[in-house]
């Protein structure tokens, strides 16, 4: 009877070990996973176009001043009919984290005013690239790499 008592205080003893084993590794495990650090890294998406962030805007609010060519009859900067300009867009990508695709129309504002201002053509990159890519009034478009150099588009 004794060793009876004996083997079923052991029983017990070793039930009560395994139930609280049990308790602990459960709570172990969710004490783990509450103590986990989590690393992300954020991707940056801070796109300036004339050193203007266009964050949660459609439209440049900047000013965009053009540049004039000289001819014999007409001194620099100078409006005068059939003279040529240019003006220019840069893009800068430098805290872009991730590739993206540019589309750019040019609207004249009060084109009813000033009705011989035309986009003719623009260049992409012009102090390396001479070539006028005709505009006939669609958007200009392109993709540029992620945390890349300043581009910059001159529309004539």
């Amino acid at each position: 009877m004794k060793n009876g008592r004996i083997i079923k205080a052991v029983l017990i003893l070793f039930i009560l070990l395994d139930v609280v084993f049990l308790i602990q590794s459960t709570y172990a495990k969710y004490r783990k996973k509450i103590d986990q650090n989590i690393d992300i890294g954020l991707a940056n998406w801070n796109i300036k176009i004339n050193n203007e962030s266009i964050a949660d805007k459609d439209t440049i609010e900047g000013e965009v001043i053009p540049t004039f060519e000289e001819n014999e009859f007409v001194k620099e900067n100078k409006l005068a009919p059939g003279i040529k300009g240019y003006f220019d867009i840069t893009i800068d990508a430098s805290e872009v984290d991730v590739s993206f695709y540019y589309n750019l129309s040019v609207i004249v504002e009060d084109a009813e005013l000033y009705p011989d201002i035309k986009a003719y053509g623009y260049t992409i990159d012009p102090e390396n690239n001479t070539e006028i890519i005709d505009y006939n009034g669609e958007s200009i478009e392109g993709t540029i790499d992620h945390n890349a150099p300043l581009t910059k588009i001159r529309i004539y």
